[in-house]
């Protein structure tokens, strides 16, 4: 098991990584909102607490599809927002067939098969952390729940590197939406929720 080397040392950005953010930033994660602030954890969320996790969460999925072959690992933060968008399945589903098309699956065992995992681990949530940084900001790491979570994309294979799924065409992209629009249709939303307030931009 090796220890991933392809994670950049320094931030690189290209017109799709823009595209990407576009695309990321128009979908609409209200219904996730609400379910952290109606969290059955006994540790609900206020609205705007609720609103920065996603938009960290946000920040995850841009590296995921930055570094589609490396160990992304979230905070403790990140990874609870991925769990609640996680229990809409249909819904997560539907907002990785729009950002990746394929599922990022949650693999909750990194760090956890034996010493050299958790080295592993250790190094991948040190650079995770740098790319957070870079790309975002110094300090956006920090806050609520800081620690790096054992888990990362479980698509992620150390001896067989991903092959990017190619996009969406423009029909099978529309009827992604169509069917975003109707699943919106039945999900709970915080009052007067906009989009616009969980946006991310590069740094």
């Amino acid at each position: 098991m090796a220890i991933p080397q392809n994670i950049l040392s320094v931030k690189t950005t290209n017109p799709e990584d823009q595209a990407f953010i576009d695309k990321l930033n128009a979908l609409n994660f209200g219904a996730v909102v609400f379910k952290l602030m109606h969290s059955e954890d006994g540790n609900p969320m206020t609205r705007e607490q609720a609103e920065k996790a996603i938009n960290k969460y946000k920040m995850f999925l841009f590296l995921n599809f930055k570094y589609p072959n490396s160990h992304v690992v979230p905070n403790k933060l990140i990874d609870k927002t991925w769990h609640a968008h996680l229990l809409d399945s249909e819904l997560y589903d539907a907002h990785c067939s729009i950002l990746f098309n394929r599922k990022l699956h949650h693999f909750p065992y990194f760090g956890l098969r034996g010493a050299e995992d958790a080295q592993i681990f250790l190094a991948a949530a040190a650079r995770s952390k740098a790319l957070f940084e870079e790309y975002f900001g110094a300090n956006v790491w920090e806050g609520d729940f800081p620690e790096p979570s054992l888990c990362c994309d479980g698509f992620y294979d150390d001896e067989v590197p991903c092959e990017l799924a190619d996009s969406l065409s423009e029909s099978e992209l529309a009827k992604a939406y169509a069917k975003l629009e109707r699943l919106m249709k039945v999900r709970p939303m915080p009052v007067n929720f906009d989009s616009k307030a969980v946006s991310i931009s590069l740094s």
